[in-house]
């Protein structure tokens, strides 16, 4: 027994008496704190508005800018993401939006909605400019394929901003929407 000479205790017996529990403690603790963090990495949205299809950056919701630029999405807007800033620096939009609609609902839009006038019979007629669609500062996702018609409107009744819309044409006739065409509305104060 000379082994259990003073000296030869364990360290356990050695540590003060608070540690034990406060080690016992501390590791759960810790682990949830991680494992809440993870989850909240996971799980959590950093999409505004709890929106999908906002990036990251916007700062009013998507209907209150559509309001804002006397335009409306048609019915059948699919893939739509957009980036809004209430008070734009320069460079920057108060609105863009880029969706994928039919060309008979897009036309049915432009119309109805006053942006064109006199049909869309022929994109080419010096009527619109075609041309690369913008890269809007902060978007996020995909934009129409040149060649685009550029479609600049003046805000239907209640819009307080001008809005410029790029929709895909046919390469085969640069005259008409593609029929399932992807569309980049843009507006800017002062426009």
């Amino acid at each position: 027994m000379l082994g259990d000479a003073v000296g030869a205790a364990p360290i356990a017996s050695r540590l003060p008496r608070w540690v034990r529990p406060a080690v016992f403690v501390s590791i759960p603790v810790l682990a949830a704190l991680v494992a809440g963090a993870w989850l909240s990495g996971v799980f959590g949205t950093s999409d505004p508005f709890d929106d999908d299809r906002a990036c990251a950056g916007s700062d009013v919701p998507l209907q209150v800018a559509l309001d804002q630029a006397g335009i409306r999405l048609p019915p059948d807007a699919t893939d739509v993401h957009y980036i809004t800033h209430a008070s734009p620096q320069p460079g920057q939009h108060a609105l863009a939006v880029v969706f994928h609609s039919s060309q008979q609902k897009m036309e049915a839009l432009l119309t109805q909605d006053g942006l064109v006038h006199g049909g869309l019979d022929d994109l080419t007629d010096g009527r619109f400019v075609t041309g690369d669609p913008n890269d809007p500062v902060d978007l996020c996702g995909p934009l129409p394929q040149a060649p685009v018609a550029k479609i600049t409107g003046q805000p239907s009744a209640g819009g307080q901003l001008g809005s410029q819309l790029a929709v895909d044409i046919e390469l085969s006739d640069l005259r008409m929407i593609r029929s399932r065409a992807t569309v980049l509305i843009t507006s800017m104060p002062g426009t």
